[in-house]
Order: C-alpha cells, then sequence, then structure tokens
C-alpha cells in the first residue's frame, strides 16, 4: 500500500505544478514533433555553432551577447546537441512550471485549478512545437511578471519566494529577445496599476525598479562588448536599418522615384525586398538609412490596418486563444471574484487592442507576435482573479452564487474548455506531420547534396548562396545540430555580417554577384520565379547576360540548384 505520509507532498502547488509541467512536456514530446516556426533562429545557430565563419562565436546579433558567451562554447564542445534550442525549452519548462503553480497555489478549488492548469499548457502547446526565440521570449516574460506580481501581492512567505525566479525568467526573456520581452511587458504592466497597494508600494517599487536594473545592465553589457569588435557593431546598425524596410510597410510604400535618389533602379528595389543585395556599395548603410527616412513607415490607411488586424485574429490558428480569453467571463461568475477585478481585465482587453493595432500600423503582426500576445490576455486574465485574493489580504474568497448558477458556469466553462482541446489537438497532430515530412525531406536532401558532391556534379569545395533563405535549413529537427556539410551562405539577414564575409574569403567568393558566374564552385539555390529578376541585377551591373544550369530540384518544390555561367 501507498503511505500517504511518504506521498504527501505530491499534493503540494510546488510539486504538483512540477509534475504537470514534467507530464505536458513528455506528452508532447512522446507524440509530437516540435520544429522550427522561422528561419531567424536556424541564422542566429550559424552564428553561434560556427557553421557560417568557421569558429562558434557569440554574436547572436538579434539576441543579446550575454546569451552568446554562454552558448558559443557549448556549441565548441562539437556534441551534436543544439545548445540554443534545448535553452529555449529548459526557460519555457520553468515558465509552463511557474504559471501552473501560481493557480494551483492561489485559485480556491479542484475545478478552478484544473481549468487554469489546462489553459496554461494549451496556451504553451504551440509555442513549444513551432519554437522561436520571439515567443519563448514572450511567454517567460509573461510568466516571470505573474511570479513578480504574485510574489509581491501576497503576504505568504513561501509565495513571496517567487519574486526572484520570476526576475530571472524576465532577465532571460530579455537576452533571447528583448523585443519580445518589451512587447510582452507593454501588455501586462499598465493592468499591474490596479495592483499598487498602499502598504505594498515600497515593494512594489523595489520588485520592478530591481527588474529595470538588471534588463538595463544586460543591454548596457551587450551595448559595451560590441564595441570591443567594431565589425560586429557596425553590422549591428547596419541590420537594425536594414529592419526598417523589410519589416515594416515601407516594403509595400516603397516608390521608384525615391529608390532612384540613391541610385537604385527597378531591378535593384525588387531584388533587394527578394532578400538578394550582393553589393554593399549599392545596399550601402548610408542608402538604406536615406530609405528609411523617406519611405512612410506605417500603412496609408487605418481601415486596412484594422482589417489586418481582424483577418489576424480570426484566422484559425488563434482560435484556441481567444476561447481561452473567452472563457474568463464564466470563470469570473463561478469564482464569485469581486468587480473591481473587471476594471484590470478590460484595461488588458484594450492595451492588447492599442498593441495589435499599432502593430499592424507600422510594423507586422505574424502569428509568432499574435498568439504571444494572446496568451498573455488569457493568463495574466486568470492571474488578476488569483491575485484578487489579496485586495484585503483576507482569505479565498469563496463563489458566492447558487449551486444552480454555479453548475451553469461550470458546464460553460467546460464547453470552451473542450472546444480549446479539441482545437489545440488537431493543430498538433497537423503541425507533427507537417513538422516529420519537412524533417524527413531534410534528410534526404543532405544525402542528395553528398551524392552531387560524390559524383562531380557540385565541387568538392562547393559554396551554396541562397536568397531568400531558399535553402530550407528551418526544415532540420531542431534539437541536433545537422548543417549540410557544404556550405551554404544566406543571403537573408546575416548578409555583409563579419561571418558572412568571412565566408566569402574562406571559399574565394568575392567579389559578389560576379562569383556566381565567374567561379566554378559558386552556385545558387532559388525558386524560379526569382532567378530572372537575379539575371536582370547582373546583366544591368556587370553587362553579361548569363544561363543558368539546373543541376538539381529539391523534391516536392520548386526550388532548383542553379550554376550561372557566362552566355556565349
Amino acid at each position: 500500500m501507498i503511505n500517504r505520509k511518504n506521498t504527501a507532498f505530491l499534493f503540494q502547488p510546488l510539486a504538483a505544478s512540477f509534475l504537470a509541467a514534467l507530464l505536458f512536456f513528455t506528452i508532447v514530446f512522446a507524440f509530437f514533433r516540435i520544429g522550427y516556426a522561422v528561419d531567424d533562429d536556424i541564422s542566429t545557430i550559424s552564428i553561434l555553432s560556427g557553421y557560417l565563419g568557421g569558429l562558434p562565436l557569440p554574436f547572436p546579433v538579434q539576441s543579446n551577447v550575454l546569451l552568446g558567451l554562454f552558448l558559443s562554447p557549448l556549441y565548441a564542445l562539437s556534441s551534436g546537441a543544439n545548445w540554443m534550442v534545448w535553452f529555449y525549452i529548459a526557460v519555457n519548462f520553468v515558465s509552463v512550471w511557474g504559471l501552473v503553480y501560481i493557480f494551483a497555489s492561489q485559485l480556491p478549488d479542484a475545478k478552478s485549478k484544473s481549468l487554469a492548469t489546462l489553459t496554461v499548457l494549451l496556451c504553451d502547446t504551440y509555442f513549444l512545437l513551432n519554437i522561436t526565440f520571439t515567443m519563448i521570449a514572450a511567454f517567460a516574460t509573461l510568466a516571470g511578471l505573474c511570479l513578480v506580481m504574485t510574489g509581491v501581492q501576497s503576504p505568504l512567505p513561501l509565495r513571496k519566494g517567487l519574486f526572484g525566479p520570476g526576475l530571472v525568467l524576465v532577465l532571460l526573456a530579455s537576452l533571447i529577445r528583448f523585443k519580445a520581452m518589451l512587447l510582452m511587458s507593454g501588455l501586462i504592466l499598465p493592468m499591474l496599476l490596479f495592483f499598487i497597494h498602499p502598504a505594498r508600494l515600497k515593494k512594489q517599487a523595489f520588485a520592478f525598479g530591481l527588474l529595470a536594473i538588471l534588463v538595463l545592465g544586460g543591454i548596457l553589457f551587450d551595448s559595451s562588448y560590441l564595441q570591443t569588435s567594431p565589425d560586429w557593431a557596425a553590422f549591428q546598425k547596419y541590420n537594425e536599418v536594414r529592419t526598417q524596410l523589410h519589416d515594416t510597410p515601407r516594403k509595400y510604400n516603397v516608390q521608384f522615384d525615391i529608390t532612384a535618389q540613391v541610385g537604385w533602379n527597378r531591378t535593384d528595389t525588387k531584388e533587394f525586398f527578394n532578400w538578394f543585395f550582393p553589393d554593399r556599395k549599392t545596399y550601402s548603410l548610408e542608402n538604406l538609412q536615406y530609405l528609411v527616412e523617406h519611405i512612410p513607415g506605417a500603412q496609408t490607411s487605418k481601415v486596412k490596418t484594422l482589417s489586418i488586424l481582424l483577418s489576424a485574429l480570426f484566422s484559425p490558428v488563434p482560435w484556441p486563444y481567444l476561447l481561452a480569453i473567452f472563457s474568463l467571463g464564466p470563470l469570473m461568475l463561478f469564482l464569485g471574484v469581486r468587480k473591481r477585478a473587471l476594471y484590470p481585465l478590460i484595461t488588458l482587453l484594450l492595451t492588447f487592442s492599442v498593441i495589435g493595432f499599432y502593430l499592424c500600423w507600422t510594423m507586422k503582426f505574424p502569428d509568432r507576435v499574435l498568439l504571444p500576445l494572446l496568451a498573455g490576455v488569457a493568463i495574466t486574465g486568470l492571474a488578476i482573479l488569483a491575485c484578487s485574493r489579496f485586495e484585503s489580504d483576507s482569505a479565498l474568497l469563496q463563489p458566492r452564487h447558487l449551486p444552480a448558477a454555479q453548475n451553469l458556469y461550470f458546464a460553460s466553462l467546460l464547453v470552451i474548455s473542450g472546444l480549446a482541446v479539441a482545437l489545440v489537438c488537431c493543430q498538433s497532430i497537423e503541425t507533427t506531420k507537417i513538422n516529420i515530412q519537412k524533417q524527413v525531406a531534410y534528410q534526404q536532401l543532405l544525402v542528395d547534396l553528398q551524392d552531387l558532391g560524390d559524383r562531380g556534379i557540385i565541387a568538392r569545395n562547393a559554396l551554396i548562396v541562397s536568397p531568400a533563405y531558399a535553402m530550407p535549413l528551418l526544415w532540420a529537427n531542431p534539437l541536433t545540430i545537422n548543417f549540410p556539410k557544404v556550405q551554404i551562405l544566406e543571403m537573408g539577414w546575416l548578409t555583409f555580417s563579419p561571418a558572412y564575409e568571412k565566408a566569402l574569403l574562406a571559399f574565394d567568393a568575392q567579389p559578389m554577384p560576379e562569383a556566381l558566374y565567374e567561379k566554378k564552385h559558386v552556385y545558387l539555390i532559388t525558386p524560379p520565379q526569382y532567378l530572372n529578376g537575379i539575371r536582370d541585377y547582373i546583366y544591368e551591373h556587370k553587362g553579361i547576360h548569363v544561363n543558368a544550369a539546373l543541376l538539381y530540384q529539391i523534391a516536392g518544390t520548386e526550388i532548383g540548384l542553379y550554376k550561372l555561367q557566362p552566355s556565349k
């Protein structure tokens, strides 16, 4: 027989929440397949692991250099582990554990604890299966701020200890993706104004003051360390300016009479936005800065902006998150929480609306940004209900409705939760199928590239240039390092970075784009719709017509490996 005294600790909130998180991660890794959401992470890994440039470097560019200093030595161990992704998974596990613990220890009954835990796990499923640093950082910020808020609000010693882990999570989030941390903080912090209490004002000011100091310290270290490497500092500045063209409505608002002012013709402009910008002089920092200053950086119509926001919200992927937000109403009634909790909830929804509209107006609003914000609304809403018990430092607020009403509220919660579970399961199964197909195709691609070298179709020392992220490196399994043995040079946001330039030098592929048709060992991989633009660019800048000989086509795609040669 099981001794209840020996297993009693398993039913304590700290242990129970840990076991719930552990079970969740076990199920995800046992029955589903994770994959990369976007190319950004694999580009960062190519720097940290040394695939691009030859040696592991601590410059993740879009993350803090502190993270690079921690991870690049691990990659140097050559263990095959993808340390950055495993680090993301560890941070995500602690985030889930912390959020589940808050609700396990704060909510008044098993029903509401179970529903809140289910909400956290459902919200995180997409982030874990479609891994990217933006979503991991945003979710860690959400968990960290909820832990800090709970630790500061709670009069109980154990829950005061949540303050430290909360600080660490937010700090780690700022190192992983500062913009994601800032975005999630902007969503949550206005709502915290309703929880300022005169008796805890000093404690609250100290908590968030210390948090700001830690985050600011990380930013200052990153900036100072970059100054020790002028080449990387210069590239960082270049990349920030380039981003304002590629990642904002400027790419849609561009006018050729403006780009002509920096010497660009129509082909130059089109190819830049197709991620083919090989000439440092044509695509100089000064030229990009001029375009940023003279091309409107916002949508031309607020009606169009609203349409973009609504289209993003009501696409199928966010539906489980919308259901989780919708469930806050019945849960609030079921718990009998005071009406004062309405004000922070309304503020939370209004803040989300403002942030969403602003992003659609001035930037872009992909799922990797939208979904963490929706999760922030759903989970922070739950945290508001949990923390409302401390408004008067009283005992748990008990449901004050008649049993029939409580049953009705709980039944509606079950229906909403059931729909959300069904949707998440369907999405997860579909994501798993896609990830498995991609990862199988990627392994075959590696075999094919090796075979092309063995048969002499491509040179042993081949350099394959990949504009527009044509080479699908993100199809790889994120848990291990498995780059092609042949060197792939992505002409993406790492273009003109020191590692990019080092690869060109190592493979004697300078200058570009001449190397594409002058060097026998330099190849081009691209979808066919971009090929004519690249050929036009070469002719207009170098006066040479080139032919493109198709050497290989990736199975199931139109992406081809080409050798460019001057026309005779």
